[in-house]
């Protein structure tokens, strides 16, 4: 597996696996017709975007499978101000359903954050919907701490509940990742 910094030449993946990876993990959650018809055009211009014009304060990491040349992962991590504070905001982190229980989002966490500094000194959070328990069992097991509770307006106009996990210092996360 190699994982390394996500450019340009991997927009197509990077969108058709966030697409996909809401498809399958909000299809009770997120309106039927966004997820059918719009999600694959939806990621593809945020990507787009992103990687088109990165801004200084975003890393985008993949895991490729060399063998299968094919896109197992992928992490963006933000660094932002938030509440005064300055935080790094796990954006996304998605993992190809083939290569679920790999030890991949693990390893993407691991790789993305090796390439911050202060991590003893600055914050991580990160929103998750209510109803992805499967996010939500795999970030606790990482120590995250229920921190608030929002509502996320969905591209789709839908509302829905969200918690954000917070860990006081990054390091802490990093420093919970075990294989």
């Amino acid at each position: 597996m190699e994982y390394r910094q996500a450019g340009l030449r991997d927009l197509d993946a990077i969108a058709n696996l966030h697409a996909k990876s809401w498809q399958k993990t909000y299809k009770d959650i997120l309106a039927s017709s966004y997820l059918e018809n719009n999600v694959l055009e939806d990621r593809y211009a945020i990507w787009n975007q992103r990687l088109k014009a990165p801004s200084e304060s975003q890393f985008i990491l993949i895991a490729k499978d060399e063998v299968k040349d094919e896109v197992a992962g992928f992490i963006c991590i933000e660094t932002n101000i938030r509440e005064k504070k300055a935080a790094i905001l796990l954006d996304n982190l998605h993992v190809a359903e083939s290569f679920k229980g790999k030890g991949i989002g693990k390893k993407l966490i691991l790789n993305a954050l090796s390439h911050l500094d202060n991590l003893e000194s600055i914050g991580l959070y990160l929103e998750v919907l209510a109803e992805n328990k499967a996010a939500i069992r795999f970030y606790e097991k990482l120590g995250g701490i229920k921190a608030d509770e929002g509502v996320w307006s969905a591209p789709c106009g839908t509302q829905v509940n969200e918690i954000i996990y917070t860990w006081e210092k990054a390091a802490l996360l990093k420093n919970s990742i075990s294989f």
